[in-house]
């Protein structure tokens, strides 16, 4: 990956994370490759793909200013490093399985062992503090500066952060979405209705249909429905949602 005007180069090599400024001799950040850097505006601009026959690389173009100061996550380790001032890389969170991150960089929740932790000071090496005590929680779930926290335990049951064992909201839960702010969290129950619970309050029917799937493009949430063979296109803004488009679904099949 590169940052903005391309005087730094974040790559993986030997299993292992590296980072080049200005054209400069690497230097070492962690010893697993980093997957993701982390952050909340959309900072892939354009990416390229090449396949060198014994090795494949993808390049990505990024809108950040510099990867100081950024996150980032490992899936081979499961572990979340932060890039110091002067390129300095610190280990924040081990054994991440789901995690949000604020809109501000200066907060993280993320879920280990059936639990939420949650890390401020990444300059000093993290310290996790500990946000639950359950032992069930499954996913974690937060946007803007993760005022609102929501979780989904292993029985798909979803839980407002509120204490240490969480404010329960729902039963059946198969997919949550957050939107940008934070204060709006959407589930799905059974493939059919959406709910939208504002700020830890009781869940609000959103839409019932044959069949509902969902989709975050730019932090917006998108919902499209299908009822009896008509397909609805929806923009939610908070509990409200907006239509954008609609069209009949017909199934037409040719004979061979």
């Amino acid at each position: 990956s590169f940052n903005k005007d391309r005087t730094q180069a974040l790559y993986n090599h030997d299993g292992r994370t590296y980072i080049s400024v200005k054209g400069g001799a690497k230097k070492k950040l962690a010893g697993s490759e980093f997957s993701n850097v982390l952050a909340k505006e959309s900072i892939v601009t354009t990416g390229d793909d090449f396949d060198g026959g014994d090795y494949e690389i993808t390049i990505v173009r990024t809108g950040l200013d510099s990867f100081e100061g950024r996150l980032l996550y490992s899936y081979d380790s499961d572990t979340i490093f932060y890039i110091k001032k002067g390129y300095e890389a610190e280990k924040v969170a081990s054994n991440v399985y789901y995690f949000a991150q604020a809109s501000n960089n200066k907060s993280l929740v993320y879920t280990d062992d059936g639990d939420i932790w949650k890390v401020t000071n990444f300059n000093e090496g993290g310290k996790p503090t500990k946000m639950t005590n359950t032992g069930e929680v499954w996913k974690v779930y937060g946007a803007g500066n993760l005022e609102h926290i929501y979780f989904l335990s292993y029985d798909d049951e979803l839980f407002y952060l509120k204490g240490k064992k969480g404010k329960k909201i729902a039963d059946d839960v198969e997919d949550v979405y957050m939107s940008l702010d934070g204060k709006h969290c959407y589930y799905v129950v059974d493939e059919e209705e959406v709910f939208c619970s504002s700020e830890g309050g009781k869940g609000k029917k959103i839409v019932t249909a044959d069949d509902v799937d969902a989709t975050v493009e730019g932090g917006r949430l998108f919902l499209m429905t299908e009822v009896d063979d008509v397909v609805t296109i929806y923009l939610m803004d908070g509990s409200k949602k907006k239509e954008l488009y609609s069209y009949e679904y017909s199934y037409e099949y040719e004979d061979y």
